[in-house]
């Protein structure tokens, strides 16, 4: 699994999250599933597990979750599944075929995820999500003038200044 959290191993209850218990899914990009949770503000936790079916799993990551939604990674199936625990156990309420599946598919995933946290409505399929970001490849700058840096750093010392109570002065131009 390419850049996923921190499992909760041993920190079960200490924080509110998402539940995703992945079943060999070391080499399953789940990215934009956690970006979907990340953008609508819902933490999740990564769990390795060692057997059961999708639709079982992501039930019981639901029971787990303090939050009461669980997502669940099948490598062998080649599914992910999204589920509450309020819902009938073989009947959860997405499941996506990871095989074809585009990435603003699992992306709409985690964002129902949040959104069924949050009690909001969810993204229907002809409903348009925007692709995710690229995968990062190392440190990227922007391309940013030199007037638009120093406005933001002139902006943040006059912050500092009202915590402060200090007067900054600027001491070179660009």
């Amino acid at each position: 699994m390419a850049n996923c959290s921190t499992p909760a191993s041993g920190a079960e209850g200490s924080r509110p999250s998402v539940r995703v218990l992945a079943l060999q899914a070391r080499n399953i990009d789940l990215q934009s599933v956690f970006w979907g949770l990340e953008e609508e503000g819902i933490p999740f936790d990564v769990q390795e597990v060692a057997h059961g079916g999708a639709v079982a799993l992501a039930k019981e990551a639901a029971q787990m979750s303090p939050l009461n939604v669980g997502i669940a990674v099948n490598g062998v199936e080649g599914s992910v599944v999204l589920h509450h625990r309020d819902l009938p156990a073989d009947q959860p309420l997405f499941v996506i075929n990871l095989r074809n599946a585009p990435p603003r598919e699992l992306r709409r995933l985690g964002i129902n995820a949040a959104r069924l946290v949050k009690a909001e409505p969810l993204l229907l399929k002809d409903e348009p999500v925007s692709e995710p970001p690229p995968p990062s490849r190392g440190n990227h700058t922007a391309n940013v003038s030199d007037e638009v840096v120093e406005r933001i750093v002139q902006s943040v010392l006059a912050e500092i200044t009202k915590v402060r109570g200090k007067s900054w002065k600027k001491t070179a131009s660009a």
